[in-house]
C-alpha cells in the first residue's frame, strides 16, 4: 500500500505520545507514581503525570512542535509506486547505529540536552540518606527507603549522570556508588531508553513506520504475539530489536483492542484462563457483529444491502492515543474488514497540542459539545473527539442508547485508583456500569492494575463482573519510557490489561416475578436470596440494587435472605477433554444458588421459579399436591422422545438439610461431577426416578414454542390442532427461551430478529392467513419490557448476558 507520508509523520505522532515541552515554571498537580520492584525486571511503574495546562508530561521524546533541522523533510509517496524501492532521503545522518549512546547532557540533540537540564532542576536524588520530598505511595516507592528518623540530608536534585546509562540519576558520584546495586536493577532499561531516544533523532529512514493496507479475508491474522501478528499482517520485515520497540510504541493501542475483541484472540477461558465466563458472554456479543457473515453485497443494484451501525469504541481519558497518526488506527479496521468503526476520544486532554491541526469549533446547538469530527479517514472508520468529561456527556444522553453488541469502553492507563486522579473517575464509574457495556482497562504494571481493580471494587462493591483478569498484555509496548521527574521511574505503555462490566439485571427480573405474584393474589410467602455484600441502605439515586431490594420488601412483602453465594471448583475432565462450559473465574455458581432452597427447613414446600418468566396466574394450588415425592418438576418436552429429562426451570421441593448437603457435595466435588453436568443434570441424577412429574402444558410453556413448526411434543399428541392464543390462556407461566435470541431484557441483534420471530402463515393465493403466533410472541416480549419499565424504572437496556452458542445443547439456553 502506498503511504501518504514518510516516517516523519509517525515521528511526530510518537513525539506526541511521549513528551510535550512546557515552560519550567508550569504549576503541577500531584504526580502519579509507578514504582519498580526490587527484581531485575521493572514491574511497578507509574501513570504519566498530568499538568495543570492539560498537557501530558512523561516521555522520552521532545516537543512535537520543534523539528530539528537535521531531520528529513516530509516526502509524498507518488501514486502507483507502492512496490517501488524506497528512495534515499536527503539530509545528513546525524547518528549511526553504532553511535547512539550519549550522556543526556552531552547529546548531539539540543532537545535531549534541554531535557537533561530540566531533569537536573526538577528530579530529586533517590538515595536513602535524603529527607523525603513527599509521602511514599507504595512499599516499592524509593521514598519508602528514606526513614524520617534517620535521614539528615536535605533533598537535592540529580546532577550526576551514570556513565553506564547516561541518565541523570543521583545528586553526586558518591551516592551513585553507594546505591549502585539498586541502580543496576534498571540501568539496562535506562540505557535502552537513551539509545532509543537518540535513534529517533538519528536522521535515518524508519521503514517500521510504514503500514500495510487491507488484507484479503482468506489470509487469517495470527494474534498470538507481536511476531506472528506482524508477519501474518504482512508488515515489512523488522530485523532489529530497536526498530521493533519503536514500531510497537505506536501499534500497541490498536493491537491491544484488536487482540481482545478478535475471534482469534490469544486470551481465552481454557488456555490462560484470562477470560472469565461473564467475559466470554460479553465478548461473544461484540464478536457477533465484528465478524458478520457474508451478505452477498456488491456494487450492483441487486447487491445493495442495509449496513449495520458502526461499532463504537469510547476511549475515555484520551491523551496521547488521540493524536496517533490515523494510519495507525486504521490497522484496527483492517483486522475486521466487514465492519465500520467509530472511535470516540473523550477527555479534557484529548486535543492537547493539536490546536494548530484542528482548532476547537464553537459550541452550537448542532454541536453542543464542540466535537471535532474526522469522517474522511476511510469508508470503515470515523473519529470524533470531545474535549469534555464523559459523565457530562452521559448525563446529557449524548450517546444513548448503548448496545453491548456494538459498544465498548477503552481506558488506557486511567489511574482509577491513584490518589491524584481517582476523584475524576468517581462520577464516571457508576455511569459506565449502568450501561452494562464491556470496559477494557490497561495499566503500567500488575500493581498499577490491581490498585485500579481494588478501587473499583471499593466504589461499587458487588455491582461489577470481572470480564478479563488483570495480567500482562501480549501486545504491550516493547519500549520503555522515562519519567522526567524521577529517573528511577520507568514505564511501559499498556503493560497489562483487564476488563469489567456492570452487573446484569436479574434482580429486577426477580422483583418483577414478585410483583406478578402479589398482583395475582398469591397467599404464599415470598423469599429472595441476595449476596450478603449488598444492603438495603439506599446511598443515592444510582443505588439501584438497594432500591429494588427495598421495593421488594416493602411493596411486595418479600422476605430478604442475605447469603454467601457458593462457588464450585471446575468439573473433572472427561477423557482429557476441556473444561465445563461455565468454568472460569468465579466458578460455576448458577445451580448452586438454586440449591439453597433446600436449606429453608422452616417451610413445608418451596416453589422455585427462574426469573426469565412471565407469570399469568397465581399457582398456590401446587402447595396442595400430595407430599409423596421430594420434588415435583415437569419434563423438558423439547428433548422428547430421545431424552426424558426433568427441567430445573420450575421446581416444587420439600426442604431438607441432608438433601442440601448431598446436592452441594455432588456439585462441589470435581471428582464426582462430570464436565457437562449442571443443575439440570444433577437434579435428574438425584430425582429422575422419584420426582412427581407436573404437566408442562400448564407450567412449562416456552416462547420458542410459538416459533416451532411442529407442536406434537408440547401438545402430547399428533392429532390436536395448535392454537397459540388458546395455549397462552391455558398456561400459568411462560418461560422466555428463543435461543439464539437473547433474553427480553437484552437488546435484540439487528440481523437476527427477522430470522427468529414467528412467521405468518399464508394462504394458497399468497394472502396472509394467520399471524396469531407472531402477535402472541411479540406481545409477550412487549409486555415484559413494559413491566420492567414500570416495576424497575429500567428500559430494556443493553446487558450483555447473551451467549453466542449453547454448548450444553439445552434449548432454554439462557
Amino acid at each position: 500500500m502506498s503511504m501518504e507520508w514518510t516516517c516523519q509523520r509517525c515521528l511526530r505522532g510518537l513525539g506526541k505520545i511521549q513528551h510535550s515541552k512546557v515552560p519550567y515554571a508550569t504549576s503541577l498537580r500531584p504526580r502519579q507514581k509507578r514504582w519498580l520492584a526490587t527484581d531485575a525486571k521493572p514491574s511497578f511503574v507509574k501513570r504519566s503525570q498530568s499538568l495543570s495546562l492539560g498537557t501530558r508530561y512523561q516521555s522520552s521524546i521532545g516537543s512535537q512542535t520543534q523539528v530539528p533541522n537535521y531531520e528529513p523533510p516530509e516526502i509524498r509517496s507518488p501514486p502507483g509506486l507502492s512496490n517501488a524501492p524506497t528512495p534515499s532521503v536527503s539530509g545528513n545522518v546525524l547518528l549511526q547505529a553504532n553511535n547512539l549512546f550519549h550522556p543526556f547532557s552531552e547529546s548531539p540533540s539540543p532537545e535531549i540536552r534541554r531535557r537533561a537540564a530540566f531533569m537536573k532542576s526538577h528530579a530529586y536524588c533517590p538515595h536513602s540518606s535524603h529527607k523525603r520530598t513527599r509521602m511514599p505511595l507504595s512499599p516499592q516507592d524509593p521514598e519508602s527507603r528514606k526513614d524520617p528518623r534517620k535521614t539528615t540530608d536535605a533533598p537535592r536534585f540529580v546532577k550526576f549522570e551514570c556513565p553506564d546509562c547516561g541518565i541523570p540519576a543521583y545528586c553526586d558520584e558518591d551516592h551513585w556508588m553507594d546505591d549502585y546495586e539498586s541502580h543496576m536493577e534498571i540501568c539496562d532499561q535506562l540505557r535502552e531508553i537513551n539509545e532509543d531516544d537518540h535513534d529517533l533523532r538519528s536522521g535515518r529512514f524508519f521503514p517500521e513506520f510504514e503500514y500495510p493496507g487491507p488484507q484479503m479475508e482468506e489470509a487469517m491474522v495470527n494474534m498470538t504475539n507481536w511476531d506472528t501478528y506482524l508477519y501474518s499482517r504482512d508488515y515489512k520485515a523488522i530485523n532489529e530489536e530497536r526498530s521493533l520497540r519503536q514500531a510497537t510504541r505506536l501499534l500497541t493501542y490498536p493491537a491491544t483492542i484488536g487482540s481482545i475483541l478478535h475471534e482469534l484472540s490469544p486470551y481465552s477461558m481454557s488456555k490462560d484462563r484470562r477470560i472469565t465466563y461473564e467475559g466470554l458472554r460479553s465478548l461473544s456479543a461484540l464478536r457477533y457483529n465484528l465478524h458478520p457473515p457474508r451478505t452477498g453485497a456488491d456494487g450492483t443494484m441487486k447487491g445493495i444491502r442495509p449496513n449495520p451501525p458502526p461499532v463504537r469504541l469510547f476511549i475515555l481519558g484520551a491523551r496521547a492515543e488521540s493524536s496517533l497518526p490515523r494510519e495507525v488506527w486504521q490497522q484496527l479496521s483492517f483486522l475486521f474488514p466487514r465492519v465500520a468503526f467509530h472511535l470516540i476520544f473523550i477527555g479534557p486532554e484529548s486535543m492537547a497540542n493539536r490546536d494548530a491541526e484542528y482548532p476547537l469549533p464553537d459550541r452550537t446547538p448542532g454541536n453542543p459539545f464542540g466535537a471535532v469530527v474526522e469522517d474522511r479517514i476511510s469508508h470503515e472508520m470515523k473519529i470524533s473527539t470531545f474535549v469534555e468529561y464523559y459523565h457530562t456527556l452521559h448525563e446529557a444522553g449524548h450517546f444513548y442508547p448503548y448496545d453491548p453488541y456494538f459498544d465498548c469502553f477503552i481506558l488506557f492507563h486511567p489511574g482509577l485508583g491513584h490518589p491524584a486522579s481517582s476523584h475524576e473517575w468517581a462520577d464516571t464509574l457508576p455511569q459506565l456500569l449502568e450501561t452494562k457495556v464491556p470496559i477494557i482497562c490497561t495499566g503500567y504494571t500488575e500493581w498499577d492494575m490491581e490498585r485500579d481493580r481494588k478501587w473499583v471494587e471499593e466504589q461499587v462493591g458487588g455491582e461489577m463482573d470481572i470480564l478479563m483478569t488483570p495480567g500482562e498484555n501480549k501486545f504491550r509496548s516493547l519500549r520503555w519510557d522515562l519519567n522526567d521527574y524521577d529517573p528511577s521511574d520507568i514505564s511501559c505503555g499498556n503493560w497489562g490489561v483487564w476488563g469489567f462490566r456492570g452487573k446484569s439485571a436479574y434482580l429486577c427480573n426477580a422483583v418483577m416475578v414478585f410483583e406478578s405474584l402479589a398482583r395475582l393474589g398469591s397467599k404464599a410467602d415470598r423469599i429472595l436470596f441476595y449476596p450478603q455484600e449488598w444492603d438495603t441502605d439506599i446511598a443515592d439515586g444510582s443505588d439501584r440494587d438497594s432500591q429494588l431490594l427495598v421495593k421488594a420488601r416493602d411493596w411486595y412483602h418479600v422476605k430478604l435472605i442475605p447469603v454467601v453465594i457458593p462457588k464450585a471448583p471446575p468439573p473433572k475432565k472427561e477423557n482429557g477433554g476441556g473444561q465445563g462450559e461455565e468454568e472460569g473465574e468465579g466458578g460455576w455458581t448458577g445451580g448452586l444458588t438454586k440449591f439453597l432452597n433446600w436449606r429453608e427447613v422452616q417451610y413445608d414446600r418451596i416453589l422455585h421459579i427462574d426469573s426469565d418468566v412471565t407469570i399469568l396466574k397465581q399457582m398456590d394450588e401446587l402447595f396442595l399436591l400430595p407430599d409423596a415425592a421430594p420434588v415435583a418438576m415437569f419434563r423438558a418436552y423439547w428433548l422428547l422422545p430421545s431424552q426424558r429429562k426433568l427441567t430445573s426451570l420450575f421446581i416444587l421441593l420439600r426442604p431438607d438439610e441432608s438433601e442440601y448437603q448431598r446436592l452441594m457435595a455432588a456439585s462441589s466435588r470435581p471428582d464426582q461431577r462430570r464436565g457437562d453436568w449442571y443443575d439440570m443434570e444433577i437434579l435428574n441424577a438425584f430425582y429422575g426416578d422419584t420426582a412427581m412429574v407436573l404437566p408442562h402444558r400448564q407450567y412449562g410453556l416456552l416462547t420458542g414454542e410459538f416459533r416451532s413448526q411442529t407442536h406434537a411434543n408440547y401438545l402430547g399428541n399428533s392429532y390436536e390442532r395448535w392454537n397459540g392464543d388458546l395455549m397462552l390462556r391455558e398456561a400459568s407461566i411462560v418461560h422466555f427461551s428463543d435461543w439464539p435470541l437473547p433474553k427480553p431484557w437484552i437488546m435484540w441483534p439487528h440481523t437476527l430478529i427477522g430470522e427468529i420471530m414467528p412467521k405468518c402463515r399464508y394462504a394458497d393465493d399468497g394472502s396472509v392467513d394467520n399471524c396469531q403466533d407472531k402477535e402472541v410472541w411479540m406481545g409477550l416480549y412487549d409486555d415484559f419490557r413494559r413491566r420492567r419499565k414500570e416495576v424497575c424504572a429500567l428500559l430494556s437496556a443493553p446487558a450483555p448476558e447473551w451467549p453466542p452458542r449453547n454448548k450444553t445443547g439445552k434449548k432454554e439456553g439462557g
